[in-house]
């Protein structure tokens, strides 16, 4: 699992958890508890609050990342000139004729692979 999502996860299976040991107890025959009680203990706050903070520090990563790619934004326009470039570099016919070829043989593949990366 990744770790940014272990983060989130790990608190909310952890208030998961108090709301079934809660759950228990009213199966158990605790009547008198209320079953979104466990929400208001120690432990439960602290999971909240834990999550909450996470969430907030995401969610300010986010806003920055979205705000450089607003200052980038601008630039776009060129990109399409710039694939173009690029594809006018590339002699497309001949570099698929060489693939094809070379997927035919596994370690002729493989080498090409290494030439065409290198």
């Amino acid at each position: 699992m990744p770790k940014g999502t272990r983060e989130f996860v790990l608190p909310v299976s952890k208030l998961f958890s108090l709301g079934v040991a809660n759950f228990r107890r009213i199966g158990e025959g605790d009547l008198s508890v209320d079953w979104l009680d466990f929400l208001t203990n120690d432990a439960a706050v602290k999971l909240i609050q834990e999550i909450d903070a996470k969430l907030m520090l995401a969610l300010d990563s986010f806003c920055r990342d979205m705000r450089e790619v607003m200052v980038t934004l601008p630039y776009y326009e060129s990109i399409d000139d710039d694939i173009l470039n690029l594809m006018d570099e590339v002699d497309v016919d001949s570099f698929l004729k060489e693939a094809s070829e070379a997927i035919l043989d596994p370690d002729s593949f493989a080498l090409y692979l290494r030439e065409k990366s290198g």
